[in-house]
């Protein structure tokens, strides 16, 4: 399957790129943005209209942890913690569901955690968010559910220990 990456400014990002295309003999397109910009969430949907990108899948990896106690943080931690995990993965969304839509069979597969599960102390922003993207799964599903659109959450204790939710 092609690919669109985005992450963060870095050689990492075209280092993987690369390596996809080598091995798996597909495009692998990367663009570098900060996503808790709503501008640049924008500004990747738009370069992929431009190219004339057909999207049938949308992953929301994008996300931004943290362990500290509530009082340790700082309100512009918490902010970017929020607009990178729940609004850059509601506003790519908003913006992919008509290309999805018209791309169908399409899938959107956002990544939560089982942290939206459990109430813990030094995870609460970050559970929080995750919750949001539970809830936001479940429901979107219900919704599209006759578009032709299945919506999967994954949680998982690691990055390698992951609990699939298909909601199809």
């Amino acid at each position: 399957m092609n690919l669109v990456l985005v992450a963060l400014p870095g050689p990492e990002l075209h280092y993987l790129a690369d390596f996809i295309k080598r091995n798996y003999h597909v495009d692998a397109i990367a663009i570098e943005q900060d996503l808790t910009s709503e501008e640049n969430c924008i500004a990747v949907y738009e370069f992929v209209k431009e190219m004339k990108l057909e999207v049938n899948m949308l992953i929301n990896n994008a996300g931004l942890g943290g362990t500290m106690l509530f009082s340790e943080g700082n309100y512009s931690f918490y902010r970017k913690q929020i607009k990178l995990n729940i609004v850059a993965t509601t506003l790519f969304t908003h913006l992919f569901l008509e290309m999805l839509k018209e791309n169908g069979p399409s899938c959107i597969l956002n990544v939560g955690s089982l942290g939206s599960y459990f109430y813990l102390a030094k995870k609460q922003v970050y559970g929080a968010t995750k919750s949001f993207i539970y809830f936001f799964s479940k429901s979107l599903r219900r919704e599209l559910k006759n578009d032709g659109i299945s919506i999967s959450v994954i949680s998982g204790q690691h990055e390698h220990e992951y609990l699939g939710y298909h909601f199809a």
